[in-house]
C-alpha cells in the first residue's frame, strides 16, 4: 500500500495521495539536516557556557577590585593614624 507518487523531474520528492503533502524522499539530506541541527544547538551551548565564564571572571574581577580598595582605604588609616 504505498500512496507516494514520484513527481516528475525531481528524483527526491514524492506526493502523497492521500494528504496530497509533498515529501522528500532524500534520506542523506535528512541526516545531514539532522547533523547541521545538532551542530548549530552544539555551537549555542557552547557559546552560552563561554558566556557564563566571561560573566563569572567579570564577577570575581570586580569583587578583586572592591578587596584592593578596601586594602587600600585600611592602609590609608594605619599610614594616616601613625602621622
Amino acid at each position: 500500500m504505498n500512496n507516494l507518487i514520484k513527481i516528475q523531474g525531481y528524483s527526491n520528492l514524492r506526493k502523497d495521495k492521500t494528504n496530497k503533502g509533498i515529501i522528500n524522499v532524500d534520506h542523506n539530506a535528512y541526516q545531514n539536516y539532522l547533523m547541521s541541527k545538532n551542530l548549530v544547538k552544539r555551537n549555542m551551548l557552547e557559546k552560552e557556557q563561554a558566556q557564563q565564564t566571561i560573566s563569572s571572571m567579570q564577577e570575581e574581577i570586580n569583587n578583586i577590585k572592591d578587596d584592593i580598595g578596601d586594602i587600600k582605604t585600611m592602609l590609608q588609616h594605619l599610614i594616616n593614624k601613625d602621622k
